[in-house]
């Protein structure tokens, strides 16, 4: 405890020299070794962020393509992430991206299987207008992108610690700990909903008895603590200390909400978890929500029994069109452990222009291969859509 207040005093100094001497710079180098000193001294407490995102719409065009765009930024922050898609092809290909110091020039970078594309746009009180560079950085397009005025608002609740087996002792296994969840700010039957399902992936087993969010993050948190305390409590000291590294334990959960319109949200729940050997395990699961009705998106509720029967096959050419594979040729040559996509993913998410299958790792390909998503724009399903769900799509 000693050791933890004088660092925490050394901060404290050093954070108000920086602030009364401007020549000193805390760059990006002087963040790294502050973090590297708390991280391996074993002096990281517990901290929680509550912040403000704000997600807006777009719509425009690059070159003469149509186009929508998804933007969120944090309260206060010059990043941005989200996503963009063709309106003929619906798929979201997600963004990476930064405001520039001047706040008027913004880059993104859109992430594909085969590399990244760059907008280099600039900010007005309408939207964007800029350029879209492709993969191989050989076409340039212009990009005009315009407010559509749909905004939405969440609150960012964030808690993170890490402890030791023994306290403070560095020697002895490691837990990190890090759960992020956006949290609808308002109070409406459609946000309680939303909270509802969040709610139900955050605290399957209803384990914690609190209401609000700050102190759900602090009991969850402290319950997997306490499991990971009590995993060690009968291996004994000298397996410990001979490899207290392969004891470590790291939680890291982020809860998002990926897609939202007034009738339809998809909360995307990345999960990595590492519990020892030689990786840890990244899962993606999906909630699909009908804002209409208050109820989860199935599969039943979107295709017909055929539909339901076809998409395997659906899905399975797809990924072949994706990456240009002749319909004969075998998947395993794609490193895919079967010669042909078999199943549909249970993980899906749903887009008012499409609905994409999220494969885990090792679901359908080795660990190599990471997660893999086919994405099957409904414009291309119409035969198997059922016509409830046609009018539903429609008015979203």
């Amino acid at each position: 405890m000693k050791i933890r207040r004088q660092l925490k005093k050394s901060l404290r100094l050093f954070r108000m020299t920086i602030k009364k001497n401007k020549n000193i710079h805390m760059n990006k180098y002087c963040r790294f070794i502050l973090g590297f000193i708390f991280t391996y001294t074993g002096m990281i407490t517990n901290a929680q962020e509550k912040t403000t995102i704000t997600t807006r719409v777009l719509k425009g065009k690059i070159g003469s393509i149509p186009v929508g765009m998804v933007l969120k930024q944090k309260e206060k922050e010059s990043k941005l992430s989200g996503y963009y898609f063709y309106e003929t092809k619906g798929q979201p290909i997600r963004l990476l991206g930064e405001i520039a110091p001047s706040k008027v020039t913004t880059i993104l970078t859109a992430y594909l299987d085969q590399g990244m594309e760059k907008f280099l746009i600039n900010y007005d009180v309408e939207g964007y207008e800029g350029k879209w560079t492709d993969k191989d950085n050989k076409t340039t397009l212009p990009v005009f992108l315009t407010f559509t005025g749909r905004e939405y608002t969440q609150t960012l609740f964030q808690v993170t610690d890490s402890i030791y087996y023994e306290k403070d002792n560095t020697r002895t296994p490691r837990c990190d700990y890090k759960v992020a969840v956006t949290w609808p700010i308002s109070n409406d039957i459609r946000s309680a909903f939303i909270k509802k399902q969040l709610m139900a992936k955050l605290d399957p087993q209803k384990k914690v008895n609190v209401t609000w969010m700050p102190g759900i993050l602090e009991a969850l948190k402290k319950n997997y603590q306490e499991e990971f305390l009590t995993s060690l409590k009968n291996i004994s000291k000298s397996d410990i200390s001979g490899s207290a590294a392969s004891f470590n334990n790291i939680f890291d959960a982020k809860h998002e909400i990926e897609f939202h319109t007034d009738k339809m949200a998809t909360i995307h729940h990345l999960t990595y978890t590492y519990t020892g050997g030689a990786h840890g395990s990244t899962e993606h699961s999906f909630s699909n929500l009908d804002l209409q009705k208050m109820k989860p998106i199935t599969l039943q509720d979107m295709f017909t029994p055929l539909g339901i029967q076809q998409l395997p096959a659906l899905i399975d050419k797809k990924f072949r069109t994706d990456r240009k594979l002749k319909p004969s040729a075998s998947l395993k040559e794609a490193g895919l452990f079967n010669d042909k996509i078999n199943s549909a993913s249970k993980e899906y998410f749903v887009t008012p222009l499409g609905i994409g299958f999220f494969y885990n790792q090792y679901e359908i390909a080795p660990y190599a291969a990471g997660a893999i998503e086919v994405f099957l724009p409904f414009s291309t399903l119409q035969t198997y859509i059922l016509p409830a769900f046609k009018k539903y799509l429609a008015s979203n």
